[in-house]
């Protein structure tokens, strides 16, 4: 087999597993209904069914597109089990499908599938199946048509949007609280360089060798104290009360150990900061979550774009595990783990 015919098979592969699998949920016309139809060979009745699918869906119409592609493609080959062997044109292009069935089972591996522009990249989304193709994107048809604009130009893009807020989110030149320090010491974790939903957040930190307890203290922008624990005994503190929303907070922790304090972050870092997000930008999200229509895509693109960075980041590595590797979903997320530059 020359390279041009593996080629194909990779290709053609991947285009029959994911099409069916697409025609399956939609209750479309199958695969070889449509290829019957390329070739002439439906009745009146079965002709007019794909006619008006072609008419009225642009994934079926690409999937027709693609079918003509191949068939040009294919016209001369045949399948004998995974053997190609000439044939001669216009000898039926149910082939088609037996012909990829077969190189699924001679190659025993899954590939990506092609579109007559590119490679294309298909993600399953709870309820979504997008498609990613050359700047293009399709499957976002189910939500609502503002969100679904906004997220095709995030794919298009390459990149979330965040908001301009999140500027004074990025750390200062770190003056400390009090004492000194040296040695190892308890880094912030989260929420670092974020908004947040709660009122009540998570704060959580590295674990210090050696440490018998910790305190965590809160300050605003003045470096006046909001809140301040008690000594903890582990990494993670959750405040009693509510703090100040819309109010850029910074925090540190400071490691208990029998030879001192060891106070984080310290100079160099930057302080660790972040706000909570106010009372309308809440509701206005959830509001918004609530179109989203179960897509983890949409929950971390609204999540990103309200400047809850941690949140987003969460939304993505669960679609990562359900879906798997995404191109998209893993740039995104390098973004987020940098901490994303606020969009112009």
């Amino acid at each position: 087999m020359n390279d041009h015919e593996k080629d194909t098979q990779e290709r053609l592969r991947g285009f029959v597993e994911d099409v069916e699998s697409w025609q399956e949920e939609a209750e479309a016309p199958s695969l070889d209904e449509l290829a019957a139809y390329v070739d002439g060979e439906l009745d009146d009745v079965d002709r007019e069914i794909v006619e008006t699918w072609l008419e009225i869906d642009p994934t079926f119409q690409r999937v027709h597109e693609e079918l003509c592609r191949q068939r040009s493609e294919l016209t001369g080959w045949e399948v004998t089990g995974s053997e190609l062997t000439g044939i001669a044109p216009g000898s039926g292009l149910w082939r088609l499908r037996r012909w990829a069935t077969a190189a699924v089972l001679a190659a025993g591996v899954l590939g990506a599938w092609w579109w007559s522009s590119g490679a294309a990249e298909v993600l399953r989304d709870g309820p979504l199946r997008v498609r990613m193709t050359s700047g293009d994107v399709s499957g976002l048809e189910t939500l609502p048509p503002d969100l679904a604009a906004d997220l095709a130009t995030a794919f298009a893009n390459g990149r979330l949007p965040t908001p301009a807020a999140l500027r004074d989110l990025q750390g200062r030149e770190l003056v400390l609280l009090s004492g000194s320090d040296s040695g190892a010491a308890p880094d912030p974790v989260a929420p670092v360089g974020t908004r947040v939903r709660s009122a009540r957040p998570v704060f959580s930190w590295l674990e210090v060798d050696g440490a018998e307890a910790y305190s965590v203290v809160l300050v605003d922008a003045g470096f006046r104290e909001i809140a301040r624990s008690e000594r903890l005994t582990q990494t993670r503190w959750q405040p009693p009360v509510p703090l100040p929303r819309d109010v850029v907070i910074s925090w540190q922790v400071r490691a208990h150990t029998p030879e001192g304090d060891l106070l984080a972050p310290r100079p160099p870092a930057p302080e660790a900061r972040f706000s909570v997000l106010s009372e309308a930008a809440v509701a206005t999200l959830e509001h918004d979550l609530s179109q989203a229509r179960g897509s983890k895509l949409a929950a971390a693109f609204l999540a990103a774009r309200a400047g809850l960075l941690d949140e987003a980041q969460a939304q993505l590595q669960a679609l990562t595990e359900e879906a798997g590797d995404s191109e998209v979903v893993a740039r995104w997320l390098e973004q987020l783990r940098e901490g994303a530059s606020p969009s112009p």
